[in-house]
């Protein structure tokens, strides 16, 4: 992905989730000469905020390709005739002058561990059911100074269990007409189903997108629906972040989750590291070295924060890990007037505002960050 693209989380609509019978909301911010792009959401208890934040952590979830919960379950009301939940996510995607609107739609069911037929009621126990992705839909439209493209239809997986998905002409441009392609392609779908993962996203279709563009990177309507998938793939696995209250319950258990998205030369690391405050840490080298580098580029803001406050690394020595790889053992520690402290004896309020300071740095250095 170039510097001069970014993708942005556009709105969302939410249907029968939690206490949510339908609800959306627009993230773009329509003021003009603004200068900043932050959202503050509030309301009182029961009108849909946590709710919000689980919607887009499944949207995280599905976009990575990552198994769904089981507990995603409990969200959807099953009091409701079609014991279903629908997610609908825009995602701009900007890319010079080109305009990208991306239009993500899922069903969410509940159905028989045993069976796989949907038969819900209020008697279910836990154990019995699992969530799965009843239905995905993928539409794009494009703007841009060459061409524009209306609204249609990228992937639809609601056909029939002997097909991938519909429309004909994209699964022909994508997938091609190999039969041991399609077999392997509906036998990935499947598994997918079964293990509460997106199709659309997963691993092995994507694998498959991959090797066929070497063969059709030539074609600009593939290269288009390509670059697509693999934009929104890599906003889900790099850019998109969910800060939860689990997070303050690392902390009160003296645990520190950094929160890293740190990009150098090639390197780009990125996620949640959870880092011990109670005991010495244990890394490779290269990793503690990019915990270092992270932390510095914290303490720039960090100071501005807390003044006077600055974390680091201290090193306690070298440490052969399991797989033979040179390892460092090491601590958090605060600076303050040239003296350090272990970083557990600072405030809880300190450890929060460190846990999410690299991530929030990354959102205002980087319009694809959410």
């Amino acid at each position: 992905m170039n510097t001069t693209k970014y993708i942005r989380l556009a709105s969302m609509t939410i249907d029968n989730i939690k206490n949510i019978e339908h609800g959306r909301i627009n993230f773009i911010n329509t003021r003009k000469d603004y200068k900043s792009s932050l959202l503050g959401i509030y309301g009182q208890n029961g009108s849909g905020k946590t709710a919000l934040i689980d919607a887009i952590s499944i949207l995280k979830l599905l976009l990575t390709g990552q198994k769904l919960p089981s507990t995603i379950r409990d969200y959807i009301n099953i009091s409701s005739a079609s014991h279903t939940c629908e997610l609908n996510f825009e995602l701009l995607i900007e890319d010079n002058h080109k305009h990208i609107l991306v239009d993500y739609e899922v069903e969410l069911g509940i159905t028989s561990s045993i069976t796989g037929e949907s038969n819900i009621s209020d008697n279910t126990r836990d154990g019995e059911h699992r969530i799965c992705i009843t239905k995905e839909r993928l539409q794009y439209k494009l703007e841009s100074i060459e061409t524009n493209i209306r609204k249609s239809v990228l992937i639809d997986t609601n056909v029939p269990a002997k097909q991938i998905f519909k429309p004909k002409s994209k699964l022909d441009l994508l997938v091609g007409r190999d039969i041991d392609d399609i077999t392997d392609l509906i036998v990935n779908k499947k598994q997918a189903n079964v293990e509460s993962r997106s199709f659309i996203f997963s691993p092995e279709f994507m694998k498959r997108l991959h090797s066929r563009n070497e063969v059709m990177e030539s074609n600009q309507d593939f290269a288009l629906v390509y670059s697509i998938l693999t934009d929104l793939v890599k906003y889900g696995n790099h850019d998109l972040f969910v800060v939860t209250t689990e997070h303050s319950g690392l902390i009160s258990l003296d645990a520190l989750p950094l929160e890293i998205n740190y990009r150098a030369d090639t390197r780009h690391i990125v996620g949640t590291i959870g880092l011990s405050l109670n005991q010495p840490n244990v890394f490779p080298i290269a990793v503690v070295q990019d915990i270092r580098d992270s932390i510095a580029m914290m303490n720039l803001v960090l100071t501005q924060i807390v003044p006077g406050l600055t974390i680091g690394v201290e090193t306690l020595g070298k440490e052969k890990l399991q797989d033979n790889q040179d390892g460092e053992r090491f601590e958090l520690v605060s600076y303050k007037s040239n003296t350090y402290i272990p970083l557990k004896y600072e405030s809880e309020g300190i450890r929060k505002i460190i846990s999410v300071l690299g991530l929030l740095i990354s959102v205002y250095n980087r319009k694809s960050i959410t």
